[in-house]
């Protein structure tokens, strides 16, 4: 906080994605104005409120906000809305933004979508005009607020904040020994874990991007992941929307003792870890093969958990469907 004379004023470090989605969900739900005003931006009638939904996730994906109204026509529209300041789009984020508004009309949730990208204006320069329906900047939002006001002021600020950030555009800075230990690490496991479907390592990696992921093809990638990190020494098999009491009560006498579960730190999930001595990513490869040995079988054990007692994740996670791909899979 810097103070300026009997004036205080927050200094911002760092203003995140997160950070001006509840920016944006408060204004949606409690300033009627701001919410006319954003309904008119993409051609909508209408200011009741159906439904509003920070973080809402299918098995197609997740939109960052969900903003359900009933229109002029008595109609219910969704509004689905990536909210984006300067990292990349993941692949077909688009699409899939499209593909979850599709099933919310079959599904009869709502009766019409559009999909809306908020960014930085610099940011939505190098965005492609018919990746999504709608494109409002956060310049433009910061206008729209109301309200002379500190409180105003703080959001309006907290907006600038991010929009700095966009200026200054994330690129990606690979780092050679960081890629060759994992390519190593890779092919020791097509060779002694070739059960475990590892990704390949085809792309370059960063210095911090230290994490080897699982998917396991019975299961939805949204809902079910085992998650590697050589260099903490963990091993997690990361359950999405479960909680630790439902786990504990479906399968949880099943697991081996060395197994850790507790709840994430949102709360909203559980993850179940076993704890290995780390192994130095950023020193050569040649032999570390001891220490990655035992995290690579922590994750084949928890793979042939999921296996084992396929009935009982299924009620957690949901069925699997088409030859054992859930829809996710089916439909990419």
């Amino acid at each position: 906080m810097r103070v300026m004379g009997e004036k205080t004023e927050t200094v911002f470090v760092e203003v995140s994605e997160r950070d001006v989605d509840f920016l944006l969900l408060e204004e949606m739900e409690c300033d009627s104005n701001f919410r006319a005003w954003l309904l008119a931006k993409i051609g909508a009638a209408g200011n009741e409120i159906l439904r509003l939904h920070r973080s809402a996730a299918t098995f197609r994906g997740e939109s960052d906000l969900l903003f359900v109204h009933k229109g002029g026509d008595g109609g219910c529209q969704a509004v689905l809305i990536e909210n984006k300041i300067a990292a990349a789009f993941a692949e077909y984020q688009p699409a899939r933004y499209r593909a979850r508004g599709e099933d919310g009309v079959k599904g009869g949730e709502w009766d019409s979508f559009v999909t809306v990208i908020m960014a930085p204006r610099r940011r939505l320069a190098v965005v492609p005009s018919d990746a999504f329906d709608f494109q409002i900047s956060y310049e433009e939002i910061q206008q729209a607020m109301r309200g002379m006001g500190p409180r105003a002021a703080f959001k309006r600020r907290m907006l600038a904040a991010a929009c700095a950030v966009a200026r200054k555009p994330w690129a990606r800075v690979p780092d050679r020994d960081i890629t060759s230990w994992f390519k190593q690490a890779r092919e020791l496991a097509a060779v002694e874990f070739a059960s475990l479907p590892l990704p390949s390592e085809h792309k370059a990696r960063e210095p911090t991007d230290t994490l080897m992921a699982l998917r396991l093809p019975s299961y939805s990638r949204v809902r079910l992941v085992i998650e590697i990190r050589p260099a903490l020494g963990t091993v997690d098999l990361l359950l999405k929307r479960v909680t630790v009491k439902d786990l504990r009560h479906a399968v949880g006498r099943h697991f081996p003792a060395e197994i850790k579960i507790e709840p994430t730190q949102a709360g909203r999930s559980t993850r179940c870890r076993t704890a290995h001595p780390p192994a130095d990513v950023r020193s050569g490869f040649p032999g570390q093969e001891a220490m990655l040995r035992p995290m690579f079988e922590s994750a084949r054990v928890l793979m042939q958990f999921c296996q084992d007692y396929g009935p009982s994740m299924d009620l957690l996670l949901g069925p699997p469907r088409e030859g054992g791909k859930t829809a996710a899979l089916a439909n990419r």
